[in-house]
């Protein structure tokens, strides 16, 4: 038989060789990665304050006026004997009015708002239902508010026509609210229905 020597590479040799290539391999991805430009970084804290807006109504009783059919002049209570009552909850009350009568009074505005806003009084009966026939009036029941102006009076006044001759309403209680809106100053109310 004949003696033929292989060579073969011993484990050893072949596992320090592939260490070495990766360890090699390692040490170029570790160098490029660390590459680095000149940069500049600057954080600028930034605070936003949201606008507030508040207003808020009361109904001044010492201004209540009454005017009865055919009269011009300011009374105590309409001819018929009817009075206006102001309950705790802000809520008017007329009583025994006619045809033809007018109760005005004069609405408080407070503005506590941070931003100019809109606003608008309307005339609403407590129970929700429409206020028709009665008609609410005055000056400036819907307008303009800048922040600086704190309180605006409202001269409003509550009128049942006489040419009202409906005889459901005889005898009848009605109780109105009076509703005070404020919506910011860019805005119209009819935007933001």
């Amino acid at each position: 038989m004949e003696n033929v020597k292989r060579r073969t590479l011993k484990p050893q040799k072949h596992l320090l060789f592939t260490a070495i290539s990766c360890a090699v391999a390692s040490l170029a991805i570790g160098v490029s990665g660390t590459l680095a430009f000149f940069t500049s970084t600057q954080e600028t804290e930034t605070a936003v304050t949201m606008g507030k807006v508040k207003l808020t109504e009361s109904i001044d009783k010492t201004t209540f006026q009454y005017f009865s059919y055919g009269s011009e002049e300011a009374e105590t209570a309409f001819a018929s004997g009817g009075t206006a009552n102001l309950g705790d909850d802000g809520s008017l009350s007329i009583a025994d009015m006619c045809p033809g009568d007018k109760f005005a009074f004069d609405a408080k505005l407070k503005n506590e708002s941070t931003i100019a806003i809109n606003y608008r009084v309307t005339l609403k009966k407590k129970d929700g239902s429409e206020v028709t026939p009665f008609v609410l009036e005055g000056d400036s029941a819907e307008g303009k508010m800048e922040t600086k102006e704190n309180e605006k009076t409202l001269h409003l006044s509550i009128s049942l026509p006489k040419e009202v001759s409906d005889p459901t309403l005889m005898g009848q209680k009605v109780v109105f609210v009076l509703k005070t809106e404020a919506i910011q100053g860019n805005v119209s109310f009819e935007e933001a229905a």
